[in-house]
């Protein structure tokens, strides 16, 4: 059965009526799954309307405790996306089967048409709420520590083979960039600074290139909203796809996740970040520290942030304005 979904012209449903979707999509999976309604309540977590991939997650609570996360899609044209972090989770699943500390949520329900998962609560908080929550120097380097426990495992369980670092792609990924920022296509904060940046970025890759790094499957949306810390160990969800990569792919989208919202305001200091990277790489394994496509997608991953940021400021919302001063703070440590 196709559940009702009427997007509105070239957006999407509005808040509202997306939620009230969600609870009758929501109590429909239940019946089918023979579950009795009278038992659990609903609370919307995330209600993500006019993005990319717009979603309703809702956590769905048992007698006792919660008990199961329901996520839909609500864009019809993006599908098959769902259809493809099913299989990512899946396959993760099966790489921390049976750990006592590591873990992957189990998937309970997928119904691909109506781009409805429902999978297994996992109790604690996101390395993200941590973070914000944390009172000290020590709670950041264990969130970190832990959250670099993790990614390692998936990397080492996952590994398929040492690699020769072949930057061809990305720095035809920058030309192209640079040529659109150039001529007006794509428009940027910063522009400037931001075209000064894209040659430094392509002088990393050419200096990566021919050296050697580790392919593994990666996350693909490795950030701290996807990770939580808790009672039972760290878990992670959220994954985009099945891909093998080099590990620096994951490892850069996570640092710049973090550092474009975890830095220090008002510090002149750069010891900050060698302080958090010590931290993480204690946790995923210190001999890949300098890894080196770590070294040089960090400056991509950064570029392609900054491309993100709306150009005008009251365009703007406060995540925008957090993000573009931790960017750039990000940009000056790794490009100057």
């Amino acid at each position: 059965m196709q559940f009702e979904f009427q997007p509105q012209g070239e957006g999407f449903l509005s808040a509202r009526d997306a939620e009230t979707l969600a609870r009758k999509n929501w109590e429909r999976v239940a019946e089918n799954l023979g579950l009795d309604q009278s038992l659990f309540t609903s609370k919307i977590i995330r209600s993500r309307i006019n993005e990319g991939s717009p979603r309703i997650v809702m956590r769905i609570n048992g007698p006792d405790h919660p008990q199961f996360v329901f996520k839909m899609g609500l864009n019809p044209s993006k599908a098959d996306v769902l259809k493809h972090e099913v299989a990512a989770q899946k396959y993760a699943t099966g790489l921390f089967l049976n750990d006592d500390k590591f873990h992957v949520p189990e998937i309970i329900h997928v119904d691909e048409v109506n781009q409805i998962l429902l999978m297994e609560h996992v109790e604690g908080l996101t390395a993200h709420d941590n973070l914000l929550l944390g009172k000290s120097s020590e709670g950041r380097a264990n969130v970190l520590c832990q959250c670099g426990q993790w990614i390692g495992k998936l990397h080492e369980r996952s590994k398929i083979r040492e690699n020769i670092v072949n930057p061809n792609a990305v720095i035809k990924h920058l030309r192209s960039m640079k040529e659109k920022v150039d001529t007006g296509v794509v428009r940027v904060a910063g522009r400037k600074k931001y075209l000064s940046y894209v040659p430094k970025a392509i002088e990393m890759a050419e200096t990566a290139r021919g050296k050697i790094t580790t392919l593994a499957t990666a996350h693909g949306d490795m950030n701290l909203r996807n990770i939580v810390l808790g009672p039972k160990g760290v878990s992670v969800f959220d994954f985009n796809d099945t891909k093998i990569l080099p590990i620096g792919h994951d490892l850069a989208r996570f640092f710049v996740a973090f550092g474009n919202f975890f830095f220090p305001n008002g510090s002149k200091s750069t010891d900050w970040f060698e302080t958090d990277l010590n931290s993480f790489f204690e946790g995923y394994g210190p001999q890949h520290r300098f890894d080196p496509s770590f070294t040089y997608l960090m400056g991509v991953q950064i570029l392609n942030d900054w491309a993100k940021i709306p150009k005008k400021k009251e365009m703007r919302n406060n995540l925008h304005v957090r993000r573009w001063a931790g960017l750039q703070t990000l940009a000056q440590l790794v490009f100057e």
